[in-house]
């Protein structure tokens, strides 16, 4: 069952006068989620928690670099992001090489000076 079928299911049972505002709260919602467009710099998603953030790989393969993530807290998740409109973007490949701290994300690749989106969470 899709996410918004299951928010209607779950809205069901309530009384006539409370569903349909909350109906219309949550198809508005649930349709409406953006994460946003890379930028040059870091931007906050459009309505969404995280933040997306710009990353250039190390000039040497496998090195590590600390991305600053600009959030109020310590990231748990990243996402790659793959910019429709820049020709020959990529998703290089990424390894976390410590945990994200309450300023900094810590990253590898064996691509050498490579540029990549993450949405950060």
């Amino acid at each position: 069952m899709a996410a918004l079928g299951y928010m209607e299911l779950l809205l069901g049972p309530l009384p006539k006068d409370v569903k349909g505002p909350m109906l219309s709260w949550v198809r508005g919602t649930m349709t409406a989620l953006r994460m946003g467009a890379p930028q040059d710099v870091a931007a906050k998603a459009e309505n969404l928690a995280g933040r997306i953030i710009p990353v250039v790989t190390a000039d040497t393969a496998d090195a590590e670099v600390a991305v600053a993530h600009g959030l109020d807290y310590i990231p748990r998740t990243a996402w790659p992001v793959l910019a429709l409109q820049t020709v020959n973007s990529t998703l290089p490949e990424l390894t976390v090489t410590r945990a994200a701290d309450r300023r900094y994300f810590y990253v590898s690749s064996p691509i050498e000076a490579a540029t990549v989106w993450l949405y950060v969470e």
